[in-house]
């Protein structure tokens, strides 16, 4: 009986109209980018902010393909002190630590051939793909097929490192249905094809270039086993090329956001996965913008940190600055978006659920300052800095039902010292019934909701960032009821 399939393969086709799928809003991140690097370069933290981002690249793309697993405690010291056998515990991963060191560098050995190809010193081609493979995969010694008989059983192979497949390795999906890869015997000309559709698609569009290249290697799965790490080394080769980052994708993101757009693409809807690779490379500048202050060597002495010290006032007053006045008034309008979608919420909640009572409220200038705590540990969590010097705002729904559930949306600027970038953040904060848990508002404990925060630049034009920031907190209001739903 003929295999039942979720996904068949067809020959690779040019991307059409390719500009369609371009995410505008990612122009604005690479000019702010382009116009604080320097910064970190003259502070000397430009290197060591890179070094970190590669070790995390390092990482996680053999997280996201279940290589092996490494705890977060102990993925931020290698990231932070360098790949070192005596930094990972045994309750830390579910590999051996020397053999997952080995790994790691074979990862960043991976990253910096591709730094060599954007350099000029090679060039993409098929020779270059399979070497780039041998030096990902180094350390893998066999590779689990299932046998082709009636049985199907499972047995382990030599791997053949930089070698193409010799027997199709098209998975069997959790439902029992398979997706289907390009067949050996297509491989070579599949990938001649693919690098010559990729060099048709316009340099200026890095995330399309990225996604489209991402996508089309995968379906043609042309190795044993690694497609997945030798992928995303070959989506970041168009980011790093015009300034921007190697494709980080956090374990995090691997179920919620990145294999259903990976499923988009083979439906032949593209627009997710570049969505996707967009918003990580937005993700990577905040936290760019962010690290100056960390990555600087602790040890510098004390004329060194007043020196720093100094720079940092200096910036403040005299860069940004523009940037910093109209960002203000953009946030404040947001809140006021805000608040006007609270209203319209509060009215349909009162009427779809009895016995619960809604209230309004948007910041102004006496108690802008609410929600300090709440903001300093969200961005804690999501790896960027958030100034508490500048203006901010917010807006809040409450949700009265013998508790109080307060949905916050707070709008705030970030870096260190910001460059005029802004974050929008939502999170929920549970009260219990005593007058005691109700005023303690700025202590209270909060749930933060799975919505990633939405980065906001002045660089953007303020009508699509407008219709861009409601779109966010529709879907934020969503995930924040939910989360309420839950607690009730």
């Amino acid at each position: 009986m003929p295999p039942d399939y979720a996904h068949r393969w067809k020959p690779l086709e040019p991307l059409r109209e390719p500009a369609r799928l371009a995410v505008v809003d990612l122009r604005a991140f690479q000019k702010l980018w382009l116009e604080q690097k320097q910064r970190l370069v003259d502070q000397g933290s430009y290197a060591a902010f890179w070094e970190r981002l590669a070790r995390s690249w390092s990482i996680e793309t053999g997280i996201i393909e279940r290589v092996y697993d490494l705890s977060l405690g102990a993925t931020q010291v290698l990231i932070e002190r360098g790949f070192e056998v005596n930094l990972v515990h045994h309750s830390d991963t579910d590999s051996n630590p020397e053999r997952l060191i080995e790994i790691l560098r074979g990862h960043r050995a991976g990253l910096a051939m591709v730094m060599d190809l954007i350099g000029g010193t090679r060039g993409l081609t098929t020779g270059w793909i399979k070497e780039l493979h041998v030096l990902l995969c180094r350390h893998q010694g066999s590779v689990i097929a299932r046998e082709r008989t009636a049985l199907g059983r499972l047995i382990e192979l030599p791997f053949e490192h930089g070698v193409y497949k010799k027997l199709p390795n098209n998975p069997t999906l959790d439902d029992g249905r398979m997706h289907e890869y390009c067949p050996p015997e297509h491989v070579a000309s599949e990938l001649e094809r693919m690098i010559e559709f990729h060099g048709a698609i316009p340099e200026q569009l890095p995330e399309v270039r990225s996604a489209w290249l991402h996508h089309a290697f995968t379906q043609v799965h042309p190795f044993q086993d690694g497609n997945g790490r030798v992928s995303r080394a070959l989506a970041s080769i168009d980011f790093i090329r015009t300034n921007l980052f190697p494709l980080v994708v956090d374990r995090s993101d691997r179920d919620a956001r990145y294999i259903p757009a990976l499923q988009h693409a083979d439906r032949g809807e593209l627009a997710p996965l570049v969505r996707f690779f967009s918003d990580c490379q937005q993700r990577a500048v905040i936290q760019a913008l962010s690290v100056a202050e960390e990555t600087i060597t602790k040890d510098r002495g004390r004329k060194a940190v007043l020196e720093a010290a100094r720079t940092k006032m200096v910036t403040r007053a005299e860069s940004g600055a523009k940037a910093r006045e109209e960002m203000e008034k953009r946030i404040s309008t947001l809140a006021d978006a805000a608040r006007d979608a609270f209203k319209v919420l509060a009215e349909e909640i009162q009427s779809s659920v009895p016995g619960v009572k809604t209230r309004t409220a948007r910041s102004d200038a006496e108690n802008e300052h609410y929600w300090t705590r709440q903001i300093v540990e969200m961005a804690k969590r999501r790896g960027y800095w958030a100034s508490t010097r500048e203006a901010r705002a917010w807006a809040q729904l409450q949700i009265e039902d013998g508790g109080l559930t307060d949905l916050v949306v707070v709008l705030h600027f970030v870096g260190n010292p910001s460059p005029g970038s802004c974050m929008s953040g939502m999170f929920l904060v549970h009260r219990g019934r005593s007058k005691e848990e109700r005023r303690e508002m700025a202590l209270a404990e909060f749930t933060l909701l799975p919505q990633d925060p939405l980065v906001l630049v002045a660089e953007e034009e303020a009508a699509p960032q407008r219709e861009r920031f409601l779109m966010w907190l529709d879907e934020a209001v969503v995930a924040g009821l939910a989360e309420w739903k839950r607690q009730l």
